[in-house]
């Protein structure tokens, strides 16, 4: 089972993200803060992140910092609230994949697998 932090200060979102993630047999954690979410981090090992870009209290670099803290490579989607791509979207220097809110469907498990396996 893997681990699947969200960061997400939009509880419908994160909400919508557990149960989809938890019917596919990942254990999820929601957290609605930022500097909470860096807790978690540098307490519990994680597989994947998710993380709302419109979180005000952290940003992206502050997340990637606390896993290079701590020598982690992990994927981590960061999902925008502005339609960009209808496709996810790597960063090419890091571990990272952007992402549509509206990819958000029962279909994102695959998805997720998916870009994964292939990057």
């Amino acid at each position: 089972m893997e681990n699947v932090l969200i960061i997400s200060s939009n509880i419908i979102q994160s909400k919508r993200l557990d149960i989809i993630l938890t019917l596919e047999g990942y254990y999820c954690i929601p957290v609605l803060e930022g500097n909470e979410a860096i807790n978690i981090i540098l307490k519990k090992k994680f597989d994947i992140i998710f993380f709302d870009e419109k979180i005000k209290e952290i940003n992206l670099n502050d997340i990637i910092s606390s896993l290079q803290t701590l020598n982690l490579s992990l994927p981590v989607f960061v999902i925008r609230s502005t339609p960009q791509d209808q496709e996810i979207v790597k960063d090419q220097d890091n571990n990272i994949y952007y992402i549509d809110h509206s990819l958000i469907s029962e279909k994102l498990p695959q998805v997720i697998k998916a870009t994964i396996n292939n990057n």
